[in-house]
Order: structure tokens, then C-alpha cells, then sequence
């Protein structure tokens, strides 16, 4: 869903006449902080616990702290640029942490709409579980089911962060121009 909001965002940004090149008026600090936590969330999702040469439980939970300590770095990007994000981008990725922690360093899925083929994959994952009766938050896990562009679950932390995203984007395009107005004092 990130990619897909990004490019949303963008396209709305050019139709409201916004400029791109705004983009390079940015000044973030701590980008190898954002840069970390992407690079070990994706390794991390594209490995399962079958793939790594030790048990399946010191894997999960060498994955799960891996996973936590990537919201660490998330949450120090955030706080060097405390005043370049609005509060729904941090928010968002605070309410996906909450539930990620509280469940053992796994995001909770619920399996409702879930091909028994991605069902498997849950099983297996480090950074993803099915939800269970004993989720914690089950309300903050993956539990919306989205069809369109990509079928997929997000939870309501990546819609406030998507959000978030979305008017940080918009902001940046579309910078209004302060009119003042040249009267003399004479």
C-alpha cells in the first residue's frame, strides 16, 4: 500500500499544480535510520523461519527483536525530523509497533479473505502470524482487506500512515506563496 499512496499522492500533487521539484527543498536527518529499518523490514519479509539454519523458535525470536529494533530506528528518524512530518506518519507506525510488540514481535493477520497459499506463508513468516484468539490488539492488526490495486491486509496504523504520508506529500508539492503586500509608510 506504501508505493501505491505514494504515487497517488504525487498524481494529486501535479493535478493541484504542486511541483516536484519541491521534493529537493527536503532537508531529513537520520535518512540511513529510515534506510536501515526498510532495508531489514524487507529481508525480513522476503525470508521465512524454514529458510534459516537454526530452530524455528530461536529464528522467530531473533526475527521478532530484529523486527522491534527496526521500529526503533523508525521512531529515531522521526524524532530528527520531529518538525518536517505531520504527527500521522509517526502515529501510524507507533499503532503498528504497539501491536507488533505486544504480540511477540509479529504482526497479527487476520485470515478471513486469505488464500490458504498465503495462509501458509503466515505460518512461516518472522515478521507476520495468523491471528489467533489469543491476540493481543487484535483490532490494530492487519484486519482490513483491501482488493484493489494489490490484494493485501493492512491494519489501521497503515491507513493513519498512509495518510500521513499522503498530506506530507501534498504539503510539499503544493507550497502556497506568501503574498505581502508593499505599502510604504510615508
Amino acid at each position: 500500500m506504501f508505493i501505491e499512496t505514494l504515487i497517488f499522492s504525487i498524481i494529486v500533487g501535479l493535478i493541484r499544480k504542486g511541483n516536484i521539484k519541491n521534493f529537493g527543498l527536503i532537508q531529513l536527518r537520520g535518512i540511513s535510520f529510515l534506510f536501515a529499518a526498510y532495508l531489514v523490514q524487507f529481508m525480513l519479509n522476503r525470508v521465512d523461519s524454514s529458510l534459516l539454519d537454526i530452530p524455528v523458535l530461536i529464528s522467530a525470536n531473533i526475527g521478532s527483536l530484529i523486527h522491534i529494533g527496526t521500529y526503533i530506528l523508525l521512531f529515531c528518524f522521526f524524532w530528527l525530523n520531529r518538525y518536517q512530518f505531520n504527527f500521522l506518519l509517526p502515529l501510524g507506525t507507533f499503532l503498528n509497533f504497539v501491536v507488533i510488540t505486544l504480540n511477540g514481535g509479529v504482526m497479527p493477520v487476520k485470515t478471513t479473505y486469505i488464500p490458504e497459499e498465503s495462509i501458509v506463508y503466515l505460518v512461516e513468516s518472522i515478521t507476520h502470524a495468523v491471528m489467533t484468539a489469543e491476540t493481543l490488539l487484535p483490532f490494530l492488526g492487519d484486519i482490513i482487506y483491501v482488493s484493489w490495486p494489490m490484494q493485501q491486509m493492512i491494519s489501521v496504523g497503515d491507513i493513519v500512515m498512509n495518510l500521513g504520508i499522503f498530506i506530507f506529500i501534498q504539503k510539499t508539492m503544493v507550497r502556497r506563496r506568501r503574498h505581502h503586500s508593499c505599502q510604504s509608510w510615508i
